[in-house]
């Protein structure tokens, strides 16, 4: 009662829409929609949407609804019969001619749970309309039917065609269908038909200069390698100007584009959070992604799973929720040749880096599996790179870089870093290292970093392009912003080196200047596998704030505060706080007024033992003893994210640890923040006026030093906190006047949003990326 077959899916098209009669269609769509309908409406609750999308060939995401799915090929695209959206009150229309490859049977269907509309539908359907040779051949053919084999089969030929085109210099829009669509096709179509291959020119669908292939099989593929390799490097035609292509001006759907460096450090972090940000500000739903990440600065997303930092923050820039889909593998080093492996949030293993190379096969599928969620939940995904894509000495598979982009037929971007010199040397060096299948997947250049007139940049560019077929996106000039949310610790070091006051506006609008005393020193012992340094880029920012890394007691001086910061190696880092003698030198410190605060890993040194079998597998081991309570590792990682209030504020901040206090005592020990959550309040750290019995001030007194710990990073981006902490630590100091770390770090992302749109060819940029054009 609630399925219609029908001649072809166009007559459960016809039928449906005739009864319809006002629906909205976003292109590009299959035409045949607006052929039926009266009007086009905007109302977006009364969509139509093929699934896969026909003519590109993407799917929809889980949480996209329509009023009408037409679902022709989506058992090509994914090996089952259906999405059942017909439960959701929608109506679903299909076809199995593409299925059995039998354009002459004419069997489609209708499946609708509205039995007002599947009456109507009946009754204005022709009589005879589904012929019984073709029912009797669907019924035989349907036992013997195996979709997830027919899946497999058509995404196996259809990366074979995406690797084939772009051999040639043709790029493909993202597809996950039986067909894919070239744009800027020019007279391809003509051309090939010369040769005895047809391909479909896609102007019935509103794309002019688009093309749209079939997925062939093997003997297909042959034909159709003989006819390119008689029409030449089709990308030779390109604009080799520092303005690339133009763009089309039609909207697609979804895709990723993957922003990869000749080096570390040229720029591609920055610019993929500037281009997260400038897709957020043109009206697309973006998500960052970089599948493998090696740092010792991470985040805790709202489900409990830990990614890096980095990742985190290009999630804010595109103004989305991080999660443990954005970076699927996280190395956090635990010694020179180890590391702690995260995959998918949660730590597996650690392991020596010859042993991980030898797994990384095994963890292709993790990262496939990561992208695809987010390119079927998003308009864009903007994936980053890591280190250069031309390490060739590196076993295994890429994970990360242009293996990744082939893979996965998306397209690519290399930056070059002209500030180091030799740019241009760099672009062609790593365009002829690496194998023709990966050079394939590069789409644009990128010069980063540079100081001059760009016009004298114009014959090495087209010395480049003549090289290696590939044209420039743009020229970004050196820009003078602060880190925020960098992945290595030299960036916390050039703020605090720096101290720049700039740019932070009084509460009246007027601005700090250089010249602004500060009112409070903060020291942060610069340990030697220090983890979360971001947790002190708000202090870096604050005018009325100093900040000085220390690595050794002459340097430490009298500051009024001295941070211990977070660790990947507790015990390790504890040793060498006191081989080093800066353990003496804080102890000296606090007894004269200083407060020490510990985070994390800091905070478990300043216990008064730990027992760590789990991380450094040394057993018990004598702490610092500033804090009365002890430390146990466990094997578990606790990673979670936490609300409470502290010093009278709320706070927000997050735990990642292995190491857990136990047996908090002392009567001038007081908790340092209190929790919310299930089952209840709990209290968090210590806030202590003691130390070795020597009574350093009373923290509801507002006097005095204190030494305190805590298990939360993140601490100092909670404004009101931050200001209410630091006047605990010096009451003689004056207000912030205003002064907003999260307004500070929104700025950065807009100024690096506006980089990319003034200096990057974003039509280019959007095509790749199958837009077309923004929603603004």
């Amino acid at each position: 009662e609630n399925l219609l077959l029908t001649n072809g899916g166009s007559e459960a098209i016809a039928l449906l829409l005739s009864q319809i009669r006002s629906a909205n269609v976003q292109g590009p769509e299959f035409s045949l929609y607006e052929r039926h309908l009266e009007d086009v409406v905007g109302d977006a609750s009364m969509r139509i949407r093929s699934n896969p999308n026909n003519p590109i060939g993407t799917l929809a995401a889980k949480s996209e609804r329509a009023l009408v799915w037409d679902e022709a090929f989506y058992q090509l695209a994914t090996g089952t019969w259906s999405r059942g959206d017909w439960v959701n009150g929608s109506h679903v229309v299909g076809s199995l001619t593409k299925l059995l490859a039998c354009p002459g049977l004419r069997i489609g269907y209708l499946i609708t749970e509205d039995e007002r509309m599947m009456q109507a539908c009946r009754k204005s359907q022709p009589m005879w309309s589904v012929n019984s040779l073709a029912c009797a051949v669907v019924a035989s053919s349907l036992e013997l039917l195996d979709l997830p084999r027919i899946e497999r089969r058509v995404a196996e030929l259809r990366r074979s065609l995406v690797e084939l085109l772009a051999s040639r210099g043709l790029e493909s829009l993202p597809s996950e269908s039986n067909f894919v669509v070239v744009p800027r096709a020019g007279d391809l179509r003509d051309r090939l038909a010369e040769r005895g291959v047809l391909v479909r020119d896609c102007r019935s669908f509103g794309l002019n200069g688009h093309v749209r292939l079939a997925v062939p099989d093997e003997d297909g593929l042959e034909r159709l390698e003989v006819a390119l390799s008689q029409l030449g490097r089709l990308s030779g035609r390109q604009d080799n100007s520092i303005r690339a292509r133009k763009s089309t001006g039609t909207p697609f759907r979804s895709g990723a584009i993957m922003i990869c460096g000749t080096s570390s450090d040229a720029g591609k972090s920055a610019i993929a959070a500037g281009l997260c940000r400038w897709l957020s500000n043109q009206g697309f739903r973006v998500a960052p992604f970089k599948a493998q990440n090696m740092s010792l600065n991470s985040f805790v997303t709202e489900d409990g799973s830990e990614i890096s930092r980095a990742q985190a923050a290009q999630a804010f820039a595109a103004r989305t929720e991080a999660t443990s889909e954005m970076n699927p593998i996280l190395l956090k080093p635990t010694g020179d040749r180890s590391s702690q492996v995260i995959v998918n949030g949660r730590p597996t293993a650690t392991l020596e880096a010859r042993d991980y190379y030898r797994k990384k096969a095994e963890l292709v599928p993790v990262v496939s599996e990561a992208l695809a969620s987010l390119r079927r939940n998003y308009d864009a995904v903007v994936i980053e790179g890591a280190g250069s894509p031309a390490e060739i000495n590196l076993p295994g598979p890429d994970l990360v870089n242009l293996g990744l982009a082939a893979r996965e037929s998306v397209p690519s971007i290399v930056i070059g870093d002209i500030d180091r010199g030799g740019v241009f040397a760099s672009l062609v060096g790593t365009y002829e290292l690496i194998d023709r299948k990966l050079a394939g997947t590069i789409k644009g250049f990128v010069i980063n970093k540079f100081r001059g007139d760009p016009s004298l940049l114009a014959s090495g560019i087209s010395e480049v392009t003549s090289r290696t077929g590939v044209g420039f996106l743009g020229i970004i000039p050196m820009l003078e912003l602060d880190d925020v949310d960098a992945e290595d610790s030299l960036s916390i070091e050039r703020l605090a080196a720096g101290q720049r006051r700039h740019g932070v506006a009084h509460a009246d609008g007027q601005e700090y200047n250089d010249g602004l005393a500060a009112t409070v020193e903060v020291a942060v012992v610069r340990l030697p596998r220090i983890s979360n340094f971001t947790d002190f880029e708000p202090l870096a920012h604050d005018p009325t704030v100093t900040l000085r890394l220390v690595g050794s007691p002459s340097e430490l001086g009298t500051p009024n505060l001295i941070v211990i910061p977070g660790t990947k190696s507790t015990v390790e880092d504890l040793l060498w706080l006191k081989s080093s003698g800066l353990a003496e030198a804080i102890d000296r410190s606090v007894r004269s007024g200083v407060s020490v605060l510990g985070i994390c890993g800091g905070y478990q040194m300043m216990s008064e033992w730990i027992d760590d079998d789990v991380e450094s597998r040394m057993g018990t081991v004598e702490g610092l003893g500033y804090l009365p309570v002890g430390v146990t590792f466990q094997e578990e990682k606790i990673t979670r994210r936490r609300k409470g209030r502290s010093l009278g504020e709320a706070i927000e901040g997050y735990e990642i640890h292995h190491g857990i206090p136990v047996g908090v005592g002392a009567e001038s020990a007081e908790p340092f923040a209190t929790l919310t959550g299930d089952p209840g309040e709990s209290p968090e750290g210590i806030f202590c006026a003691e130390f070795a019995g020597l009574s350093i001030g009373r923290a509801d007194e507002g006097e005095g030093g204190f030494v305190a710990g805590t298990s939360l990073h993140g601490l100092f981006e909670n404004d009101s906190w931050r200001e209410a902490f630091l006047r605990r630590v010096n009451p003689l100091r004056g207000p912030s006047f205003g002064f907003s770390y999260p307004d500070i770090r929104d700025r950065r992302y807009e100024s690096l949003s506006k980089a990319v749109e003034e200096y990057l060819d974003t039509e280019a940029i959007l095509e790749m990326l199958g837009l077309g054009r923004s929603k603004r």
